[in-house]
């Protein structure tokens, strides 16, 4: 792509065309390495019933899935220096960040784990080498409505992330840390005035929340005679984003209760 090639214009992509699983598998994944975006944009590809996917072959550029995002995280990934943030359906969009920290697998997936964790994303999809789909292509996805994929912004400034020594050495903790996905949502609409049945059987806590709850079970076992300050340090250290100042001292009361 023209915007990632500014930063690198020796840089190779793997794209890929990838039938939806509601249709009949029977044609193969085709994989393409180009080293233009352009060069792909054939008719032949927008007509086929298939999803067209890419990323660049470098592992400093990361993918956050942003499904059902609202407009706040999209903002934050703004101010986080998104250099691309692509709409990928009515409400799901995929942003791409370059951190030149990022220099092995673990680096790339601890990586995507924190930002996903601040931007409440898909743990689902912070492995390494992950795909995202090809910007001005349809999505073939069942209910997408063969959505028209976009950029919906690009960073051509201030695209750098980078990261203080104490925010890595927090981030180590992410490859221990299970990733879990987003819940599936209900498919029979509950009953009006109910509790939602997946708060009655599980009751799930937001993906960034029970990082943080992590982090402070974490110190609490290293150092038992840690201090409200102690706590309100470590989120406070753990943040590259916006944080409100109210929700880590709600959080830390909750937790020493």
């Amino acid at each position: 792509m023209e915007l990632f090639n500014e930063i690198d214009n020796k840089l190779t992509y793997d794209v890929r065309t990838i039938k939806p699983k509601h249709l009949p598998q029977t044609d193969v994944v085709k994989q393409f390495k180009k080293q233009s975006f352009w060069d792909i944009t054939n008719t032949f590809y927008r007509n086929i019933n298939h999803d067209v996917y890419f990323r660049p072959e470098k592992l400093q550029y990361i993918l956050v899935d942003l499904d059902d995002a609202k407009i706040e995280n999209i903002n934050k990934a703004k101010k986080l220096n998104a250099l691309l943030i692509v709409q990928t359906s009515q409400a799901c969009y995929q942003a791409w960040f370059y951190c030149p920290q990022v220099r092995t697998k673990d680096d790339y997936v601890k990586t995507a784990r924190y930002l996903t964790t601040i931007l409440d994303g898909d743990m689902g999809a912070t492995q390494s080498y992950q795909i995202g789909r090809l910007p001005n292509y349809n999505n073939k996805k069942k209910g997408r409505n063969n959505f028209l994929t976009k950029i919906i912004y690009k960073n051509t400034k201030d695209y750098i992330l980078k990261f203080t020594e104490k925010q890595l050495r927090a981030m180590d903790s992410l490859l221990k840390f299970k990733p879990q996905t987003k819940p599936q949502k209900q498919e029979k609409q509950e009953v009006k005035g109910s509790t939602p049945r997946s708060q009655v059987e599980s009751n799930p806590m937001p993906i960034h929340k029970k990082y943080d709850w992590y982090l402070l079970n974490k110190q609490k076992r290293k150092k038992p005679n840690s201090t409200k300050f102690d706590y309100i340090r470590i989120l406070e250290n753990d943040y590259i984003g916006d944080i409100p100042k109210s929700y880590i001292l709600r959080t830390v009361n909750n937790f020493i209760k």
